[in-house]
């Protein structure tokens, strides 16, 4: 039984302490989830949401996302000028 005792460690009933800081990113790669239908959209909704609640990778997409937005638009506005 483990209870939460102060953020990043976990206090189990034996008294010892884990350290929780150390969280790793390998296991999120949804590059080979097959997207078949609903539960396939549901696979890759979910490890949006647990990669979003990762705090490395949640700012590893916070980048990509902004940096991808303003390529977009500069792709595009380089585009209708050409």
């Amino acid at each position: 039984m483990q209870n939460r005792q102060s953020p990043g460690r976990i206090l189990r009933s034996g008294g010892s302490r884990i350290k929780l800081d150390s969280v790793t990113t390998d296991p999120i790669n949804i590059a080979h989830i097959p997207v078949a239908g609903i539960g396939g959209l549901g696979l890759v909704a979910m490890a949006a949401v647990v990669a979003w609640n990762v705090p490395q990778i949640a700012t590893a997409m916070t980048i990509a996302v902004v940096a991808g937005g303003a390529l977009a638009i500069g792709l595009i506005v380089w585009h209708r000028r050409a």
